[in-house]
């Protein structure tokens, strides 16, 4: 590089600064677009089994599905099955009740989300509280997405995701202003190298 294109350089680089700290809109985990039974869902019958539907195909480990009634026993029959952006969780007969669905699975982009949403089942009368007893352990060890390990709303998992990609643009931000700022300096050492030069030439 010529030393006389330090200054556009630099200018270059503080535009790629603020460019990257404006930054696109953060990139949220996968999202459900469909679940069956629907949250707050009223049933005539027992459901034969819980489909949730996501922006992307999740990972092929660690899924836990769990339907769970006041008293905490969970009624999934076997394991979840995973097909395309679908979870399928087969689930035994419900009797009339309250029931929550509770599930985590691990996100394309590696990292695991879960949620949890209530359903009723016939005749269901009054307002349940749910234990918060851990689901069975997975592949990768017990499952904790109802303990608070894990978030269990989407506000939450788009908080992580910004969070993530905020610690990213800083430090490119911050790597790119750093540059750009040797660059001035250099270029301000050779403007004044220049005039100190141009001056002692002039002098007789």
């Amino acid at each position: 590089m010529r030393i006389t294109t330090l200054p556009r350089a630099a200018a270059v680089l503080a535009a790629a600064a603020v460019l990257l700290a404006a930054g696109p809109p953060a990139y949220a985990h996968d999202q459900v677009l469909a679940q069956s039974p629907a949250a707050d869902a009223a049933l005539d019958a027992s459901p034969r089994r819980v489909s949730l539907t996501f922006t992307d195909t999740p990972l092929d480990i660690g899924a836990v599905v769990m339907v769970v009634d006041p008293a905490g026993r969970n009624w999934a029959a076997g394991e979840p099955r995973i097909s395309g952006a679908t979870v399928e969780q087969p689930v035994g007969a419900l009797p009339d009740g309250h029931y929550q669905v509770r599930w985590r699975v691990v996100s394309a982009d590696g990292h695991p989300i879960s949620e949890s949403y209530p359903f009723t089942v016939g005749d269901a009368a009054g307002a349940p509280t749910f234990t918060r007893q851990a689901p069975p352990a997975g592949p990768d060890g017990p499952d904790n997405a109802n303990l608070g390990e894990f978030a269990l709303t989407d506000a939450a998992d788009a908080a992580d995701a910004d969070a993530e990609d905020s610690t990213v643009r800083t430090v490119l931000v911050a790597a790119a202003g750093a540059v750009a700022g040797l660059l001035l300096f250099a270029a301000g050492l050779f403007t004044a190298g220049q005039r100190k030069r141009s001056t002692t030439k002039g002098t007789p």
